[in-house]
């Protein structure tokens, strides 16, 4: 009996890397803008307050994805500050996409007309 070869999925357009291939670790203290040269891999500190993350306009990054992980330092006796929270936003800065509690990320992948994101996932980066 011969085995069929099946392909798990197509990826239609290549994605696109940007900056290159670098990662982005900071902490914020205000709005977090990035743009379509910023490194896709952001690993952001929203020092103990909620924070918004402004991605580009979707037209202008069609295929570009980032990634975008809520790493803060500043642990209390009970966890983490309240207030760490990142708010994804759209590149209008007033549509709110998704938002990631403590140790959460998401990746977000631009289709050309608005940024899709593939869901959250909770893990710790050590």
């Amino acid at each position: 009996m011969s085995q069929k070869s099946v392909v798990p999925f197509k990826v239609y357009k290549p994605l696109s890397l940007q900056g290159n291939g670098t990662y982005n670790a900071e902490v914020l203290t205000g709005t977090k803008t990035l743009t379509k040269a910023d490194a896709q891999f952001q690993i952001l500190d929203p020092a103990g307050q909620s924070v918004e993350v402004v991605l580009p306009a979707a037209a202008d990054c069609e295929g570009m994805f980032f990634f975008i992980y809520n790493r803060p330092d500043l642990e209390t006796a009970d966890g983490y500050a309240a207030g760490d929270s990142l708010e994804v936003m759209d590149s209008d800065g007033s549509t709110r996409l998704l938002g990631l509690n403590a140790e959460e990320q998401s990746t977000f992948l631009s289709n050309g007309d608005a940024w899709i994101s593939l869901g959250i996932v909770l893990a710790a980066i050590e």
